[in-house]
């Protein structure tokens, strides 16, 4: 088979791949096997990537050292399976010269998939609006399962992949962009909102030279946030659990995702508190926390098989102070990275991503350790180019 059709073969199956939001699991798996694979066949040996730069996978080692030192716990096994797709990720797609059709595939397939969930929930629509956003959520999450902070989280992603691209005629662009807002939107994801705003900002900032242009973005941005909140019934009800927090827990109590995350956040801090040098391992995270929600007498705390909902926090139990340490050592070398060398896809999914981190465990589901391992492998691999074909930083 001559390099040209491998290239096509290669380039189908980066396309596919970039569908993995909606794919059943075995498909973006067999996709990213099938790409391996392919890249053994034409590279041989050369597949791997620089030994100075295998730095990189540092996380999936520190989870699977802590599984192996605490004797391979069997609830653990759930969660190290998962680390291979960030393994095997990195040789795939660093200094990929085809990477451009994963980021075409991943912005076209967002739009697809929004417009597929508008037309359902137009057909659709949860009608009892006293609970909106809990209605419209479960529906996405009972048709698509597929939760809809990953879609809101992905699809924000897609569309400042779309805001950075200079090569897309404006009317497409911008077009694009809001109809990804807007479908992120009605996920109700608040991190994902804030994360989207917080680096398009400092894209603007970083990018538009001209004061008054700079000054209207930012202003047009911020009126967007405030509109969106406010007249958004999925996002309007996710926001005003920030203004009734509890901290005191009884039984009978109807508690908001806010209030579970501080009361895991809670008993997340206090078992790294107690376990600080080695933490409870790889497997034990789960049955640790559940003995500690015991304490709450609250049922809700047991109504789901919750996880630190903080990526941060899991490392710390994981490995104690020093596992979280080095994980905040990886990201913070891709900052470092993407600083230094004007690799600015790094530096902007790094910065999505530490937000991201702050309230939810991405890395410990397929579809969020998909969406990291692939577009943080993507990056890391670029140095100080930038993406040529669907290249989103192209200098202006």
């Amino acid at each position: 088979m001559s390099a040209n059709w491998l290239d096509r073969l290669e380039a189908v199956l980066l396309v596919v791949l970039s569908g993995f939001l909606f794919w059943p699991m075995g498909i973006s798996s067999s996709c990213l096997i099938a790409l391996l694979l392919l890249h053994i066949v034409r590279k041989g040996k050369d597949i791997l990537p620089p030994l100075k730069r295998w730095w990189f996978i540092t996380p999936a080692l520190v989870a699977i050292l802590s599984w192996v030192a605490w004797r391979l716990p069997e609830d653990g096994l759930r969660e190290v399976r998962l680390w291979p797709i960030l393994i095997v990720a990195f040789p795939v797609f660093y200094r990929n010269p085809l990477h451009g059709y994963f980021l075409l595939g991943f912005r076209w397939l967002s739009i697809l998939q929004v417009a597929i969930i508008l037309v359902f929930l137009a057909l659709h629509p949860p009608f009892e609006s006293a609970s909106f956003s809990y209605e419209l959520r479960e529906s996405i999450a009972a048709v698509f399962h597929v939760h809809p902070t990953y879609l809101s989280a992905a699809w924000f992603f897609a569309a400042f992949l779309f805001l950075g691209d200079q090569d897309f005629p404006k009317l497409l662009k911008w077009g694009s962009i809001t109809l990804l807002f807007a479908g992120a939107s009605l996920c109700g994801g608040k991190m994902p909102l804030i994360a989207f705003l917080l680096i398009s900002a400092l894209w603007f900032l970083k990018e538009w030279k001209q004061p008054m242009l700079k000054a209207t973005a930012l202003i047009s941005l911020a009126a967007v946030s405030v509109l969106v909140v406010i007249f958004n019934p999925a996002m309007r009800q996710r926001f005003d659990e920030l203004t009734s927090i509890r901290t005191d827990f009884e039984e009978g109590d109807l508690l908001s995702s806010t209030d579970l995350r501080i009361g895991i956040w809670n008993c997340s801090l206090k078992l790294i508190g107690e376990h600080p040098l080695a933490g409870v391992g790889t497997g034990n995270t789960r049955s640790s926390l559940e003995d500690c929600f015991s304490s709450y007498e609250q049922v809700e705390f047991f109504d789901g098989e919750y996880n630190t909902h903080n990526q941060f926090l899991h490392f710390g139990l994981l490995f104690g102070i020093p596992g979280m340490m080095l994980f905040l050592a990886v990201l913070f070398g891709f900052l470092v990275q993407g600083i230094r060398t004007g690799n600015n896809l790094l530096l902007y999914t790094t910065l999505f991503f530490l937000l991201l981190f702050l309230t939810e465990n991405y890395l410990g589901r397929q579809l969020g350790m998909m969406f990291f391992s692939f577009f943080a492998a993507l990056a890391f691999g670029l140095g100080g180019k930038q993406p040529t074909s669907a290249r989103p930083f192209g200098s202006r």
